[in-house]
C-alpha cells in the first residue's frame, strides 16, 4: 500500500487495532489520530513515514505504569527518524539505536520513522540506550524483562530502573562495582502477580546475555517453580562461577549444554528437580573443583 494516511483516520474512535506495517505509507500521522481510542494496537513500523507519533499513543510516558512506555514513550510506537529497531519499534527488551551516517546513504530515509535496519549499524539485544554496547545493568534487566519481573515482588520493582546503580539492585552482590552475585530465591519469576504461573508466551527464560556478567561467582535461583526454557549455552563464558543452583525448576527443559565444562572454578553445582534430558555432558566430569554435585 501507498499514499498517505488520510485525516479521516481520527474518525475510527472504536478501533481497537491497526496493522499496517511494511508497506510504503509516506508523510506525516495526522493529528486527528489524536481522537482515536488511546490504546489501540497500533502498527505502522517499517514505512516511510516522517513527524511525530501523536503523544495519545505513548502511554503517558515516564509517568506510565506501563515499563514499555515508561522507558521509551513514543519510541515504543515507531523508532525516531535516525534510528532503528528490528521491530521498528523499541521493545521491553532493546531500545532503538542510532543509525551510524554512511557516505551514499538514502537521503531520504533520514527523516523515517520505524526503521527495521540501518546499513552498516549492528543491533544488539539488550541495549536499552542504543550505544551497541550491553552492559552488566543492561544483561540484569534484560533477566528482569524476561522472567516477567514486574510480578517478581515489590521489593525487586528497582529492577525496572535503569537509574538504579546494579550494586544496589536487591538480589545483586557486588565486587569492586561488578555483579558478582545473584540471589533470587526470593523473586516470583515467571508468575502472574498472585503467585501462579504467568503467561507462557511472557516468560522467556534465562536470556543468553546472562554471559555479559563476566565476574558473576554465585547464581542462585532454585525454587522457580514457573521458571521455563533452557540453560543458555553461553553460560560457558562465566568462567568465574563457584557456585551454580538452580534445583527445583521443573518447567526448565533441554539438553544440559556441553559449555558447562568451561565453569573450571565451579565447586558446587546442582541441578536437580529440573527437567532437563538427554544425557550428562562428557564435559561436566571434568569439573575437578566441584564439591558437591
Amino acid at each position: 500500500l501507498t499514499g498517505t494516511i488520510s485525516s479521516y483516520i481520527g474518525k475510527m474512535t472504536k478501533l481497537e487495532r491497526l496493522d499496517a506495517q511494511s508497506n510504503r505509507f509516506q508523510g506525516s500521522l495526522p493529528q486527528e489520530m489524536n481522537r482515536m481510542y488511546p490504546d489501540v494496537q497500533l502498527n505502522l513500523t517499517n514505512n516511510l513515514l516522517t513527524g511525530t507519533v501523536p503523544k495519545i499513543f505513548c502511554g503517558g510516558g515516564a509517568m506510565s505504569v506501563n515499563m514499555l512506555y515508561r522507558q521509551f514513550g513514543c519510541d515504543a510506537i515507531l523508532c525516531p527518524a535516525g534510528t532503528f529497531h528490528p521491530n521498528g519499534a523499541a521493545s521491553l527488551f532493546a531500545g532503538c539505536r542510532p543509525c551510524a551516517v554512511r557516505k551514499g546513504d538514502d537521503a531520504s530515509l533520514i527523516k523515517v520513522l520505524g526503521r527495521t535496519s540501518c546499513n552498516g549499524t549492528h543491533f544488539v539485544h539488550g541495549d536499552l540506550n542504543g550505544d551497541g554496547i550491553l552492559s552488566e545493568r543492561e544483561a540484569l534487566r534484560l533477566l528482569y524483562a524476561y522472567t516477567i519481573g514486574r510480578n517478581w515482588g515489590p521489593q525487586f520493582d528497582s529492577w525496572a530502573d535503569l537509574s538504579v546503580d546494579q550494586c544496589d539492585l536487591a538480589g545483586v552482590t557486588c565486587v569492586d562495582g561488578s555483579v558478582a552475585k545473584i540471589d533470587l530465591t526470593d523473586a516470583a519469576m515467571c508468575t502472574n502477580g498472585d503467585r501462579k504461573a504467568g503467561p507462557v508466551h511472557e516468560c522467556k527464560g534465562i536470556p543468553a546475555e546472562i554471559s555479559r556478567l563476566s565476574n558473576l561467582e554465585i547464581l542462585v535461583m532454585n525454587r522457580r517453580q514457573f521458571l521455563r526454557g533452557s540453560l543458555p549455552s553461553e553460560i560457558g563464558a562465566l568462567t568465574k562461577m563457584k557456585y551454580l543452583d538452580i534445583s527445583s525448576c521443573p518447567l526448565l527443559t533441554g539438553q544440559l549444554p556441553s559449555e558447562l565444562g568451561r565453569l573450571t572454578s565451579l565447586r558446587y553445582l546442582n541441578i536437580g528437580g529440573c527437567s532437563f534430558n538427554g544425557t550428562v555432558p562428557e564435559e561436566l566430569y571434568r569439573l575437578t573443583r566441584v564439591e558437591k554435585l
